[in-house]
């Protein structure tokens, strides 16, 4: 007695699913990994976190000033906030140039503005803010940033 042909492709078929489930993947090259048996340990304590000794990225001195603008403050490089300047600007656009790494750091400009620019880690961060006021203003300008920031200022009008 024979098989039926449809009986026999459908043997074949049922066959090669269950040779292609029971296998897994393979590599286009036919290597394969041989399995390896490891004893189960027992976890232990998570270690703690160490901060990263990594060092932050260099970050360059401010490209000069535009042409025809006055610059009215400037701080080099530095870590952490600080109190910047008091300035007596008049109306107009005044412009603050930062370029920072490390964490967030927030610029107060009172009574104008308070802006928070995030500056990425291990990378630097231009940022570039322009106010436009109205009349002349006193203002102090300070930044509020953890040890972990570094950033670098001018402030143009």
């Amino acid at each position: 007695m024979t098989a039926k042909p449809a009986r026999l492709r459908t043997a074949l078929f049922g066959a090669t699913v269950l040779v292609a489930i029971t296998t897994g993947c393979t590599s286009s090259t036919g290597d394969r990994a041989e399995p390896t048996t490891q004893p189960s340990r027992t976890p232990s304590a998570p270690s703690p976190i160490t901060p990263s000794t990594t060092a932050p990225p260099t970050i360059p001195e401010l490209p000069p000033a535009e042409p025809g603008v006055t610059t009215l403050a400037s701080v080099p490089l530095r870590t952490a906030g600080t109190s910047v300047a008091n300035l007596s600007v008049k109306a107009g656009e005044l412009t603050v140039t930062i370029l920072c790494t490390g964490g967030t750091l927030t610029l107060h400009m009172e009574p104008v503005s308070t802006t928070t620019i995030p500056c990425a880690v291990g990378s630097v961060t231009p940022s570039r803010n322009s106010f436009h006021l109205g009349s002349p203003k006193d203002i102090n300008v300070s930044v509020d940033a953890p040890e972990t920031v570094q950033w670098n200022m001018r402030i143009e009008q």
